[in-house]
């Protein structure tokens, strides 16, 4: 299933994972950005049909989120096989789920009965296999752990957060961004996941040939990780990071004229904003550092600084800072 949104979303990852001013750290802090709302979302969405109102009880929210965190972690820990999701239930919901594993009991949902609690084992046992399939876009594999978790239903409570965590876990896997569903979308996702599981349990589709209610679920998982995609771009681009070291200077007032006419840049049109730090050396024959963070390409630095240099008689070096 090679969709156009399966296509811009490894586009933009293409240009992120490439590109050579991109900071390794501030990707590293928006990816953490998205998993948290993602985590937050995925409560209000899970909540929100009880009539639960999380924003009364901001001790109950701290804790619910906490587990989520901790379910998160238990996966980067041990990853995924059966003993790791038989997990999730117990540190995502403890009160309901035991710690011996999957359910005991028989349970029903939306119209749904899953099956039967003998069968759930082997079942997830067919789902960690199936997730080693070599022919899965990242995108098509966390739709269909997503899926198939809910399916089975291997809790008592917390199934949703379960199979919302295994997906975006299985993205975070294969270097993808997490798939934001916000809650304002719960009602188009509830209808989305409720038709594809109808095909499923009616054995109209599987992760082979996906039916087109499945299919729109996978474009739309799609269509919330290229947001998040894109949204991390935007913060790549916006947060670049270099060190330019200026040496021959002529008079110690230089470096603030070369760092004014930097910060001009950000009186672009559609730039987000440049800062820049000076860093004095203790030795002027060192040079003088300066750091430069912001919406500016290596090519548009460089320009200034060629124009500078060549009125104050200076010499620099830039380097993109993509490891800080």
């Amino acid at each position: 299933m090679a969709t156009d949104s399966l296509r811009r979303i490894d586009a933009v990852l293409g240009r992120v994972n490439t590109h050579p001013e991109y900071s390794s750290s501030v990707a590293k802090e928006v990816n953490h950005q998205l998993r948290t709302d993602a985590e937050r979302h995925s409560l209000d969405i899970e909540f929100r049909g009880s009539g639960f109102n999380f924003k009364n009880h901001i001790g109950l929210t701290k804790r619910t989120f906490g587990r989520l965190r901790d379910a998160w972690n238990y996966l980067a820990n041990y990853g995924i096989d059966a003993h790791s999701i038989s997990k999730l239930g117990y540190l995502i919901e403890p009160e309901t789920n035991g710690n011996d594993g999957f359910r005991k009991s028989e349970v029903q949902f939306g119209g749904f009965a899953p099956p039967a609690p003998t069968d759930v084992p082997s079942l997830i046992e067919n789902l960690v296999s199936s997730l080693d399939n070599p022919h899965f876009h990242a995108v098509e594999r966390a739709s269909h752990a997503h899926l198939e978790m809910v399916r089975i239903h291997p809790y008592l409570d917390g199934n949703g957060r379960a199979a919302r965590i295994l997906s975006d876990f299985c993205l975070q896997q294969k270097g993808y961004p997490v798939a934001v569903i916000p809650s304002c979308d719960r009602g188009i996702y509830m209808t989305l996941i409720s038709k594809a599981l109808k095909d499923r349990y009616s054995h109209q589709s599987s992760y082979h040939e996906p039916s087109d209610a499945e299919s729109s679920f996978i474009e739309f998982i799609a269509s919330k990780v290229l947001h998040s995609a894109e949204f991390l771009e935007k913060e790549l681009i916006s947060r670049r990071i270099y060190e330019i070291t200026l040496k021959n200077l002529k008079s110690p007032g230089i470096v603030h004229s070369v760092a004014k006419v930097i910060r001009g840049t950000s009186n672009r049109p559609r730039n987000r904003g440049v800062t820049v730090n000076v860093n004095k050396k203790k030795h002027r024959k060192a040079g003088e550092m300066l750091r430069v963070m912001g919406d500016i390409s290596a090519e548009e630095l460089r320009k200034s600084l060629d124009s500078l240099s060549a009125e104050y008689g200076f010499g620099y070096a830039v380097s993109p800072q993509t490891g800080c």
